[in-house]
This record gives C-alpha cells, sequence and structure tokens, in this order.
C-alpha cells in the first residue's frame, strides 16, 4: 500500500463541505450485540484484537486475510480523546509488528462514525500501515464506524469493534479489548511512528 490521497466526496466532508454523518451507516443492534457476545471475556484475559483484512485491489492471498494479535493498547488524553494502537503480527505468526492500527476516537462509550467531531476539536480518524512485504505503506480511514466500550470491573480495559474503510479501498472489520498503557502509546507517537502520526492530525482537524 501507499499513502492513497481522499476521495473528493471525503475530502470535502473533513473539510466541513458535506455533512460527515449523512454518508455513514450505523451499525445495528445485531452487530452491537455481536461484539457483546465476542468480547464477553475481553477484561478476564490478556489483551486481544482480530481484524479481518479485505483489500478488493489485490489480488490472491493478499485479496482477504484475518489477523491477530494480544498487543493492544489504548490511552485517554485530558481532552477526552482516546488513542487505540493495535499491532499484529504476520497472518499465522506468534510474533511482529508487521501490520500497525492507529485510531483517534472519543473516549465515551458509544458509536463513533469516521469523521465525527472530536472532544476539543478534530474529527475521528486513524490509520493502516503494513510495515513489511512488497505492499507496504500507510493508507487513512476514510468512512465506518468504531463502537468502544467499558469492561465491567476493569477500569485499564476498553472494548471496540471496528469497521472502517481505507482511503485505498481495504475494508478493515474486527474487535480488540485494550489495556490502557500511555507510555506504549506516547513512545508509538513520539519514537516509533512520529512522522505518521504528525500528517495524520492536519488530515482529521477540522476547519476553525
Amino acid at each position: 500500500m501507499q499513502r492513497h490521497p481522499r476521495t473528493i466526496r471525503v475530502d470535502a466532508c473533513l473539510r466541513g463541505r458535506l455533512p460527515c454523518r449523512a454518508r455513514i451507516a450505523r451499525p445495528g443492534p445485531v452487530a452491537i450485540a455481536l461484539t457483546a457476545v465476542l468480547f464477553a471475556t475481553g477484561g478476564c484475559g490478556a489483551p486481544q484484537a482480530r481484524l479481518a483484512v479485505d483489500q478488493p485491489q489485490r489480488g490472491g492471498p493478499e485479496r482477504r486475510f484475518e489477523l491477530t494479535t494480544t498487543t493492544a493498547h489504548y490511552a485517554d488524553a485530558p481532552d477526552g480523546v482516546r488513542r487505540v494502537r493495535l499491532a499484529f503480527p504476520m497472518p499465522g505468526a506468534w510474533s511482529g509488528r508487521s501490520f500497525l492500527f492507529y485510531l483517534r476516537v472519543p473516549a465515551a462509550p458509544g458509536t463513533h462514525p469516521i469523521g465525527a467531531p472530536l472532544p476539543g476539536g478534530g474529527v475521528v480518524g486513524g490509520f493502516f500501515i503494513q510495515a513489511a512485504g512488497r505492499n507496504k505503506g500507510l493508507t487513512e480511514f476514510v468512512s465506518g464506524y468504531v463502537v468502544v466500550s467499558d469492561v465491567l470491573g476493569r477500569r485499564d480495559r476498553r472494548r471496540g469493534r471496528i469497521d472502517v474503510r481505507c482511503a485505498d479501498g481495504t475494508v478493515l472489520s474486527g474487535e480488540f479489548a485494550a489495556q490502557e498503557d500511555a507510555l506504549e502509546l506516547r513512545d508509538f507517537e513520539e519514537r516509533d511512528r512520529p512522522g505518521d502520526v504528525q500528517a495524520l492530525i492536519p488530515l482529521i482537524r477540522e476547519p476553525r
């Protein structure tokens, strides 16, 4: 994957020319209930995440595959924005950080469409990185939604369901149960991928 420009419609939406909420399908009660069932024990074991990747622009085994990991972290900022970072090994591998998922979303539980306002300014957004292989690159989220929820009895654990489409056509769907770790998020944002994170911020910031 290479960094792809956003479509005219998405760009207009993010710049305030079109209403973002009008173009985003919200999850129904079945999808929300499925998330609750799949992660009913998400607060009891290790952090975890599963992501189904559909890349219609690719062929062969790169078209559809599933990623799983126990490297799932989040941190909440004072302004009410939650940052989520998931790191996945190659399909079938036990370790590695070949695929990276980064999200900025409100910390409040609920359904948050891509492009919806964030507390304190900006909009819900993020990116997906393939860090290894011939198709390595970054693509931003342009539509879809994320559902976030608390974990009963665990103040340091948060669940979520992901259904987003990226600028290059990639579709990501899955769930996560992330562990709170401000240091992991700081290292990712300031040491590991500072350029990618800083490039994202202007793209998801609303005009003043």
